[in-house]
This record gives structure tokens, sequence and C-alpha cells, in this order.
């Protein structure tokens, strides 16, 4: 269970100096594959995270699926076999905001790979 918490660690530390170095001076001394592949990476697992939350979510709201996609109830997911309305919303607003911050690395890194290569205007830079 540590390992699991340092690399969350690990990912949250680096997923907050990623951005920064794309605008900061500083940055331009980190390699720019390496900026790259680190605001990719993050993109697609907290894109893939958010967005598997919420299909998980919809299934089970649905009926189509009483244990969602890990095949746990919600008494084994959440501790209560009838979560309320507000535990439910809740949930789906975090898995939204995973979705959101995977969305926004994903268009920094293409709008950062743009500046690099000249695609973008200087004035935009």
């Amino acid at each position: 269970m540590w390992v699991f918490a340092v690399v969350v660690d690990i990912m949250f530390v680096v997923g907050t100096i990623v951005p920064l170095a794309f605008y900061q001076r500083w940055g331009g001394r980190v390699p720019a594959w390496m900026l790259a592949w680190c605001c990719w990476t993050g993109g697609v697992l907290l894109t893939l995270r958010g967005l598997s939350g919420l299909l998980d979510t919809s299934l089970r709201g649905a009926g189509l699926m009483c244990n969602g996609l890990t095949g746990l109830t919600y008494e084994q997911e959440l501790g209560e076999a009838r979560p309320s309305a507000y535990t439910l919303w809740s949930g789906s607003a975090i898995d939204m905001y995973f979705t959101l911050g995977g969305v926004l690395f994903l268009i920094a890194s293409i709008v950062y790979r743009r500046a690099r290569h000249g695609d973008v205007p200087v004035e935009a830079r």
C-alpha cells in the first residue's frame, strides 16, 4: 500500500511541476521530450481515470450493470448499500474533475509541441 502512496505522491509533484516548466524560464533546462512525455502520460491517465469513473457510475445508474465496471457493489466500494444522491453526485464531480484535468494536460502538450515546432505565431508564445 505504501508503494501506491509513494507513486501517487510522485505523480502529484510531477503533475504540478510540468505545466509550470512549459511557461517558466527554468523549464528550458528540462529536455523537451521529457516534458512532453510527462504531459501526455498524465493527460491520458487522468482522462482514462475520469472517464472510467463516469462510465462506471452511468452503467450503475442506468441499471445496465449492477456492479459497474469494477465488479464491486456500492457497499463494497462506498461502504453503504444505498448511497445518498450527494455521495453519487460528488463522486461524479470528482470524476469530471479528473477528466477535465486530463483534457487540459493534453491540450497543454499540443500547444507546447506547436510552440516548439514554430506552428504558433510569436505573439501567442
